[in-house]
């Protein structure tokens, strides 16, 4: 409700004719073909409804202008998921989805920059997917039956007016309930061919990346493996959030990675928590290391549930079958964890003393408590008390004479 207010005021705001420089700018297509035909370099932000994160990155993105002062055509601009459906669908934009989604327009090019671009060359895995069609390929390959195959395919023709993509999951689809697997795997052999023929960027190569990412969506995929193999096909199924899902990242010709693969299969084959272990060889996939900040290995990163699979927590513990089996139910079930570990509550306790005889020592109130004999000492020559009980007759004498008492009487 507050993002779709946000969106009227932006569009009261700025019209085509009075974009501004200091401030975000309300994203309809009138407004950015305006700005890429004026060669203006755009930032588009779209921000979802029901997106909980999307408000405060909308105000954080402000800051973005700091960075840019000097650059006189740069531009953001920002508008709600499905407000603007052309522009939507333009922009292969999830209107479902629980985060903000982003597009660079550079110097005026009408193409996102790295939208679809491998950072290897080429078009990447998204490219010719959509989201919602990915989930009704899933769906599809667990239907154990021709009917209820054939229910999703229905569910596909019904968005073919969404998604243009929407024929290339039918076709998929069609030769796997007529002719089966094999057949479909002879169609990408015959995909991949033609996509290395045609040249890069072409017409013919968009369309040939397109039906070989998702035919890709259709490979069988099973979490019930021991160690998942993950490819760039099939990691957003896997790690998406809804499951929690450890990952095991190594490359070829790394010694230590072989050394620990036997200890992480182990942990993988007594697995009985629910957790998915898995492994991606980054040899083969280079770009996910850029990712995920990887530069040594191997390393593992634990995907949890319910979180985004940008932000993985890295692995901190031996490599021994025992201490990752531990790291696993620490982070399925905390609270067990600490109360079962009393030795480890004791350790603390103890070090709680020790710091606190520490503290003591500082400000030398033990110090005075070790040494009785020089606190004594100190005492008596500060006030000379000691010292006059300690020489009695010279006290009487310095008495007797301050009075005459003592002569008179003599």
């Amino acid at each position: 409700m507050i993002l779709s207010l946000l969106s009227l005021f932006l569009a009261q705001l700025c019209t085509a004719s009075t974009m501004v420089k200091e401030g975000v700018n309300f994203l309809t297509k009138e407004n950015l073909d305006y700005a890429l035909t004026n060669n203006y370099t755009v930032l588009a932000m779209w921000n979802g409804n029901t997106c909980k994160m999307c408000l405060d990155e909308f105000w954080t993105i402000q800051g973005l202008f700091y960075s840019f002062q000097r650059e006189s055509s740069f531009l953001v601009m920002a508008n709600t998921m499905g407000v603007d459906e052309e522009l939507d669908k333009l922009y292969h934009i999830n209107i479902q989805s629980e985060y903000p989604e982003y597009r660079l327009f550079l110097r005026g090019s009408s193409e996102p920059a790295d939208t679809f671009v491998h950072p290897d060359g080429g078009l990447n895995t998204l490219y010719g997917r959509e989201p919602e069609l990915d989930a009704l390929a899933r769906e599809f390959m667990a239907a154990t039956d021709r009917g209820a195959k054939l229910a999703v395919m229905k569910k596909v023709v019904k968005l073919k007016n969404r998604y243009q993509a929407a024929y290339r999951y039918y076709k998929a689809m069609k030769i796997l309930v007529r002719q089966g697997a094999e057949a479909l795997q002879a169609e990408l052999t015959a995909v991949q061919e033609r996509r290395e023929a045609a040249e890069l960027f072409s017409k013919e190569y968009k369309k040939e990346v397109g039906m070989e990412n998702v035919i890709r969506q259709f490979e069988a995929i099973s979490l019930e493996r021991a160690v998942v193999e993950l490819t760039p096909y099939n990691f957003d199924f896997v790690v998406n959030g809804e499951r929690d899902v450890l990952v095991y990242f190594a490359v070829e010709g790394c010694k230590p990675c072989a050394e620990f693969a036997p200890i992480f299969q182990a942990v993988a084959e007594a697995n009985e928590s629910g957790v998915v272990l898995a492994r991606m060889d980054l040899s083969l996939y280079k770009s996910y290391a850029r990712r995920y900040h990887i530069e040594a290995y191997p390393v593992m990163k634990w995907f949890a549930k319910g979180e985004s699979s940008q932000f993985p927590y890295a692995v901190e513990v031996a490599r021994t079958k025992e201490a990752i089996e531990s790291f696993i139910q620490e982070q399925l079930h905390p609270e067990e964890t600490e109360q079962s570990n009393p030795e480890e509550k004791e350790t603390e306790q103890v070090n709680s003393e020790v710091k606190e005889m520490e503290q003591v020592n500082s400000d030398g109130k033990e110090t005075e408590q070790s040494n009785p004999e020089v606190k004594e000492t100190e005492q008596v020559n500060s006030d000379g008390k000691e010292t006059e009980q300690s020489n009695p007759e010279v006290k009487e004498t310095e008495q007797v004479n301050s009075d005459g008492k003592e002569e008179a009487e003599l």
